[in-house]
């Protein structure tokens, strides 16, 4: 899968991302920020653990990495590159490796036309990665529209067969079914709220996902076949991250210079495109439970807005 060898198609004939890489670069941005928050939450569980922000930082972007990984920075990510022999069940030359979520395997895997790509495409395609390489301590899930508790609990948690919960501390109980936590994760729901346009009763609800979604980690939407992701809110207008700037490409590997963001804009509501794809990070047992809640409270403000199959 990250050697050329085991990519579908062999080496592609991609020169340049100018057209339809917008979308990829924003789904990108979302699937960083989530991987850094479930570490940062990895690491406070840990009793006096420092928390490096840097090196976390530093080793969620080898995921991301545009080039081949080379022997002098190996070293940064060992449990990766362990993660990378172990599916190749083989010995591995460093220089073959390719990180996993990085503009050469997502564009092959993902089919991607040269024009545009969708949300829905990036989305399904990181999915398939992370079952490839990190299913057994990361879930990752997609819906377009509307949730499914059953679904969620399945691909988060255990069920518990045993008819005695005395012994069990805390559980989620479905169906008179008991369900315990078993892997963090991250979810992610698209929405379509209008034709072309956001249609009024949606464009109150936007803001809603900031603050009526906890652990929200943004989400991706556009303007005009422009994609942005959208990360919080000021003066009732929306932030977001602009992938459409030429940067130098990286010249000291330790620092990754082309992959900051220097500015940050604001949009109104009623500017961004009808379709989106929010994203929410899930650490605990306690974040799947708000998570539910909060479904729940957007419904009953908005029965059309976040769809959830509670039953």
């Amino acid at each position: 899968l990250f050697n050329t060898k085991f990519l579908p198609g062999g080496k592609n004939n991609y020169t340049s991302d100018c057209g339809w890489g917008c979308m990829l670069r924003c789904c990108q941005m979302m699937l960083s920020r989530a991987f850094i928050k479930l570490r940062f939450d990895e690491i406070n569980k840990e009793i006096n653990k420092e928390i490096n922000t840097k090196l976390i930082k530093h080793e969620i972007l080898y995921l991301f990495y545009d080039k081949f990984i080379t022997i002098e920075n190996i070293h940064v990510n060992k449990k990766l590159f362990e993660i990378y022999k172990n599916i190749l069940r083989k010995k591995v030359n460093v220089l073959e490796i390719i990180p996993p979520y990085s503009i050469y395997v997502l564009t092959l895997l993902g089919n991607c036309p040269k024009v545009f790509t969708s949300d829905h495409n990036m989305i399904k395609t990181m999915i398939k990665i992370n079952k490839i390489l990190f299913n057994e301590s990361i879930a990752m899930i997609h819906f377009n529209g509307s949730v499914d508790k059953k679904k969620v609990l399945e691909d988060f948690c255990e069920k518990i067969e045993s008819n005695d919960i005395s012994s069990i501390d805390d559980y989620i109980l479905y169906n008179n079914e008991k369900y315990k936590f078993k892997k963090t994760g991250i979810i992610f729901i698209s929405l379509r709220l209008g034709l072309q346009k956001i249609e009024a009763s949606f464009i109150e609800m936007i803001p809603k996902l900031f603050y009526n979604l906890h652990n929200n980690i943004g989400f991706v939407s556009g303007k005009k076949k422009r994609a942005y992701y959208f990360i919080g809110l000021k003066d009732k207008k929306l932030i977001f991250a602009d992938p459409h700037f030429n940067q130098n490409s990286e010249t000291d590997e330790k620092n990754f210079p082309s992959y900051s963001i220097n500015d940050l804009f604001l949009i109104s509501v009623k500017e961004m495109s009808s379709e989106l794809t929010v994203g929410v990070a899930i650490s605990s047992q306690k974040d799947l439970e708000q998570f539910f809640n909060d479904l729940i409270q957007l419904k009953n403000i908005n029965p059309d807005f976040i769809g959830f199959k509670e039953k």
